[in-house]
């Protein structure tokens, strides 16, 4: 009966769940707002390390525990264990946009870029200016061999990030309204 008593109260507690994300759009906008404006590579790569800084920072600890060990596994190229960290991730905080950003991005790696077209789509929903996920969708359209479309991605990346590193991967010239 002790046990019973036991195994009730714990289905009793409430389940964890992700805390609400603390706004602080404001302060995102004014990062964006300076990488959008960057003049050269210097500013733009201050902005870009203050706005990875904030994106890179989990809702709680368990998702920080949760989205660290994912990106660990991406550099050991355990796409397999990636996944399905992030995927516990993303289950439990399914409003942290770069915690989609960075499944999207294993599985990308892992060549399932259905699955990680569908991961930025959830990604840029949250996150409309990540970005990170845009021109990831910019490097699966390329992969897929559209260059066309791989281009507008691309250019739309660059609209917020004017010194992004994938323009040149992808041969986007200088003048990306010439496209």
């Amino acid at each position: 009966m002790k046990t019973l008593v036991v195994i009730l109260t714990f289905l009793a507690l409430p389940v964890s769940a992700c805390p609400v994300i603390m706004d602080i759009s404001g302060e995102k906008d004014a990062m964006l707002e300076r990488l959008a404006t960057a003049t050269d590579y210097s500013s733009a790569q201050r902005a870009v390390n203050a706005i990875w800084r904030y994106w890179h920072t989990a809702p709680d600890a368990q998702a920080q525990e949760w989205f660290d060990e994912g990106v660990e596994r991406i550099r050991q190229a355990d796409l397999t264990k990636a996944n399905a960290v992030l995927t516990s991730l993303v289950e439990y905080c399914p409003d942290y946009a770069e915690g989609h950003n960075q499944l999207a991005f294993a599985q990308f790696l892992g060549n399932d870029f259905e699955a990680s077209e569908q991961t930025l789509k959830r990604a840029m929903a949250l996150e409309p200016r990540h970005f990170g996920a845009i021109a990831g969708m910019g490097l699966i359209a390329h992969q897929r061999g559209n260059l066309a479309l791989a281009k507008i991605w691309i250019k739309k990346a660059v609209a917020v990030h004017p010194f992004l590193n994938e323009r040149f991967i992808l041969d986007i010239p200088e003048d990306v309204d010439a496209l």
